[in-house]
């Protein structure tokens, strides 16, 4: 499994533009490949947001890249007026 980070800092008045895309995004419905997602915002409160995205395989994370010129939780970041960062990690250990 690998875990994608899509994170950028929102203003507050693109904050619903955000939740939106993102539930656009679900309803328009996930690949298989994709096990969970979630949208985050920091627990304080601030600007800080973030898509978590969990992949069945690094492959699948690839094939996804390689097939979209702007991977979907960029697409919704882009969409609140932000350029997030986007960082992977591979999952070592789940429960």
């Amino acid at each position: 499994m690998i875990a994608s980070f899509v994170e950028g800092k929102v203003e507050p008045k693109q904050f619903d533009v955000l939740v939106q895309g993102y539930r656009a995004l679900l309803a328009a419905g996930l690949p298989d490949a994709i096990r969970a997602t979630y949208l985050m915002q920091a627990a304080d409160g601030s600007a800080v947001w973030r898509i978590v995205t969990i992949w069945r395989s690094c492959e699948d994370l690839q094939t996804m890249r390689a097939s979209n010129p702007v991977p979907p939780a960029v697409q919704v970041f882009r969409s609140a007026k932000v350029e997030p960062a986007v960082r992977f990690f591979d999952v070592i250990v789940s429960s």
